[in-house]
């Protein structure tokens, strides 16, 4: 992966919200099937990232710690990069594009759910990460409504948000076609991709450890998971995550979609696994010299 400065430019991990427009607006200016609606995608872009900002009349603002907006743009970001990658290569198989217009609005309002309601003042959204999911696709079929958004099928809307849940089972999700599974797979493998190769995702941590923590303490479990005993118990977790769990989600699951990134196709580097090596490898080192110096 080229240095830090080139991987925060890559994935635009300090880049204000029109800046990511931009280069979403450039990704899909070849989605032309119809259906698909640049305009009508960038309207909602916008109006979600205000609602993350500023709430609604029925929504608090958004206040996970981890969990953020950005997340949701990196995400986006990954999904659409893939979907451009499949199209660009699969010319005779294109995904219709009233179905990418669903998997876009699918990937942009996943962890919508984090929303709380409004005046509810106790903790983070982070106490909602169990039923999150279910929540988003509740939001995202209301707002998308009052937003008077393009007719999509909510149901599949559904089927592909909740397919983001960590230990979601893709393959007993019915899917109603085989592109639809192919776009939820997509968005599954964008969740996990975009969060672990965030170029401030080590620093990070620090953030997605408090979140969890809260989240299991809404759950009252009487005790809680070994790897959220404290945080460096949590990074030292992270790199068996990757490849204990992770990465066979993505290979089994998921069908391996991610190799629609590799630069060249089908057998190139993948700049996504690389900077997520690259992240672990700083993980690492950082736990060694923890247990090194005693910290």
């Amino acid at each position: 992966m080229p240095p830090e400065s080139s991987a925060l430019r890559f994935f635009l991990a300090e880049a204000p919200v029109d800046q990511y427009r931009r280069e979403l607006e450039s990704l899909t200016a070849s989605w032309t099937d119809k259906g698909w609606s640049w305009p009508a995608a960038e309207s909602v872009l916008l109006k979600v990232h205000q609602l993350f900002k500023n709430g609604s009349a029925t929504l608090e603002p958004l206040d996970t710690p981890y969990h953020d907006a950005r997340h949701t743009l990196q995400v986006l970001l990954c999904w659409c990069r893939i979907v451009d990658a499949h199209q660009g290569h699969r010319e005779g198989e294109r995904i219709p594009g009233k179905l990418l217009l669903t998997g876009y609005y699918a990937a942009l309002f996943h962890d919508s759910g984090y929303l709380k309601d409004r005046g509810d003042s106790e903790g983070t959204g982070a106490k909602l990460s169990a039923i999150h999911e279910r929540r988003s696709c509740a939001i995202a079929s209301a707002f998308l409504t009052e937003a008077s958004a393009a007719d999509i099928d909510r149901a599949a809307l559904a089927r592909m948000i909740v397919s983001t849940g960590p230990r979601a089972a893709l393959p007993a999700i019915p899917y109603k076609s085989a592109d639809e599974r192919l776009l939820a797979q997509m968005l599954a493998t964008a969740d996990f991709l975009a969060q672990l190769s965030d170029p401030n995702y080590p620093r990070k941590l620090a953030c997605l450890y408090e979140e969890l923590r809260e989240a299991e303490a809404a759950r009252h479990f009487p005790q809680s998971l070994a790897q959220l005993e404290n945080i460096n118990a949590f990074r030292a977790a992270t790199p068996p995550f990757w490849k204990s769990f992770v990465r066979p989600h993505l290979d089994r699951d998921c069908a391996a979609v991610y190799r629609w990134l590799n630069t060249p196709y089908p057998d190139g580097p993948n700049p996504y696994f690389d900077q997520i090596e690259q992240n672990l490898r700083f993980i690492r080192r950082t736990d060694s010299a923890i247990s090194r110096d005693g910290v």
